[in-house]
């Protein structure tokens, strides 16, 4: 056998090897490591609207700013083969600072519709400020699906705290959906649990939804500083 034979047999193996990871294992990833005040609809993927104030910081966040009455949902579109796949979605939380008199919350999850006003929603986690306190639990939809709600933990202070990273988990095969999270000096996952997805629903878009008024007068915040999403397992990720 020649070296070029080898050569030849060596790159087509390497080729095809780095061709099946690739299918075997998408994502999406972002960062946010965008010049300040870039919008949703500027980043790479794009989003589908700008949520009023909430723009890049800068410095590797995306920092969420809304008055009321504003645009509360913004969609990215996944490719079309994530929607029959098991899929885990990685949300890192860096800071919030959150006190107003009415709660605000933020909802991170999949999608079957871009709907603004009325999007189909699957499974999702959600941050909420509760008076004085940072909640953060998962849900799917509709609320009649067995475990439709999973537990509730408390993460922090509303008023000053981060350091979360949240990981939710959906299954279309076996209709599942799972959430955990870590605090920042966790080195394990703590479980908020597991429950049941829609039949009928299929993973097309991921939503970044909001409630309440993040007020823009104030120094009120909630910085995110990683959203990514694949067909393999992130709860390995660092």
């Amino acid at each position: 056998m020649n070296s070029s034979y080898r050569f030849s047999c060596a790159f087509i193996f390497a080729l095809l090897t780095a061709t099946t990871f690739a299918q075997s294992s998408e994502r999406l990833t972002w960062n946010f490591n965008d010049p300040a005040k870039t919008q949703l609809t500027a980043l790479n993927p794009a989003w589908t609207n700008d949520l009023d104030q909430t723009t890049t910081t800068g410095k590797g966040a995306l920092r969420i700013r809304r008055t009321i009455n504003t645009p509360a949902n913004s969609f990215a579109e996944l490719p079309a083969s994530f929607g029959k796949q098991p899929l885990w979605i990685l949300v890192r939380v860096s800071a919030w600072s959150l006190s107003g008199t009415t709660n605000e919350s933020v909802r991170l999850g999949l999608s079957s519709n871009d709907e603004a006003k009325s999007p189909s929603v699957i499974a999702q986690v959600k941050f909420e400020r509760v008076e004085k306190e940072m909640k953060l639990t998962a849900e799917s939809f509709p609320s009649s699906l067995p475990g439709s709600s999973l537990a509730t933990a408390t993460v922090g202070k509303g008023a000053a705290g981060g350091g979360v990273t949240v990981l939710l988990h959906i299954d279309p095969v076996s209709r599942t959906y799972r959430a955990s999270y870590k605090l920042a000096k966790s080195k394990d996952w703590l479980p908020l649990g597991e429950g049941t997805i829609s039949k009928g629903r299929t993973a097309k878009f991921v939503r970044l939804g909001l409630s309440g008024p993040f007020d823009t007068n104030r120094p009120e915040q909630f910085d995110l500083d990683e959203i990514i999403v694949s067909t393999s397992d992130l709860s390995h990720e660092q």
